[in-house]
């Protein structure tokens, strides 16, 4: 990846562009209202590089931009866009417009249904991702337990339907989904799983005792929702039909959690790891091919050679021509 420091919402920008943070006008810091340099928003007309949705569709190629990073305000594509489903969801609670929700505005009436709350959850739906034999069973989802995870069902579940829907129309023949459940479920539900952030923490006995049964509970929690993401994966490999090139990727790994002195995981604090993963199959791509040394602004020169696509000029990243079948 980028590097254990960088923004994870910036590198989801250099796996599109193939630029670094700084070459793509995007990243930074700004003055805030209380005169405090804080980080620059990830805004859609911030970026000053083309994507490959852009290059796509200047290839012919209309494509369906789902839940990206760094898409909102949503731009004027040929296809579909729709903005990332945090944000969706939250301009619909203050009354948000259509034309910063989803492009064009006329498919917003057929969208906005498809992008779930995580009140379409409730706990007993969540069941599959908690030991219920254990002592605390489905009481372990309360609080933000229960908000990440009904919203990370939510996210992922929103994002499928939506690609179902553009598939549906016919506009479009690429799409590019984000599913940002298994990070948010990483986040908040690691510890339970890789425990020794627990062991060192120093509370009273009845705060430890719920950590255990939470553990007890939820320690598979990650694994399950990585099999619900093979499964959400697996629709959008049907919908892309046969002849299809699939890709999935991350922009980065898991290195653990830290945990404050209440035993709640600081997200983003030491979390990420520089590996994350690439998969790809389809009739350009080499079968049992692997590569070494790759970037992850890599990403986007080497998926334009896989479509056929000569990259632009002057781009930080190289393609990795092994992947291509000859």
């Amino acid at each position: 990846t980028l590097g254990r420091g960088v923004d994870p919402r910036i590198t989801w920008t250099s796996l599109v562009t193939g630029m670094l943070p700084e070459n793509q006008g995007i990243g930074g810091m700004k003055l805030s209202r209380r005169g405090e340099m804080v980080g620059a928003p990830l805004l859609s007309y911030s970026r000053t590089v083309g994507t490959l949705w852009t290059i796509l569709e200047d290839a012919g190629e209309p494509c369906g931009v789902l839940g990206w990073p760094g898409t909102w305000p949503v731009e004027e594509v040929d296809g579909l866009m729709v903005g990332p489903h945090s944000t969706f969801v939250l301009e619909r609670a203050h009354g948000g417009t259509p034309a910063v929700a989803v492009f064009p505005q006329s498919s917003y009436v057929a969208c906005d249904p498809l992008m779930l709350e995580r009140t379409h959850f409730a706990r007993r739906d969540l069941s599959r991702f908690v030991n219920l034999e254990s002592g605390l069973g489905l009481e372990s989802l309360v609080g933000q337990n229960y908000v990440v995870l009904s919203g990370a069902c939510a996210s992922d579940r929103s994002m499928v339907d939506l690609a179902a829907h553009a598939a549906s129309e016919g506009e479009v023949r690429n799409l590019l989904v984000c599913l940002a459940g298994t990070d948010l479920v990483s986040q908040r539900f690691w510890h339970y799983m890789e425990t020794e952030a627990v062991e060192r923490l120093d509370v009273d006995e009845t705060s430890m005792r719920l950590l255990q049964g939470q553990i007890e509970a939820l320690g598979e929690t990650v694994f399950l929702y990585y099999e619900y993401l093979d499964e959400m994966i697996g629709e959008l490999v049907a919908i892309a039909g046969d002849g299809a090139t699939v890709v999935v990727m991350t922009d980065h790994g898991y290195d653990g959690v830290t945990l404050d002195a209440a035993g709640s995981p600081l997200v983003g604090a030491h979390m990420h790891s520089e590996e994350g993963v690439l998969v790809a199959a389809g009739p350009r791509v080499a079968v049992g091919a692997t590569g070494e040394g790759w970037k992850l602004v890599d990403v986007a020169p080497t998926i334009m050679t896989v479509a056929g696509l000569e990259s632009p000029a002057g781009l930080d990243g190289m393609a990795h021509g092994e992947i291509v079948a000859r």
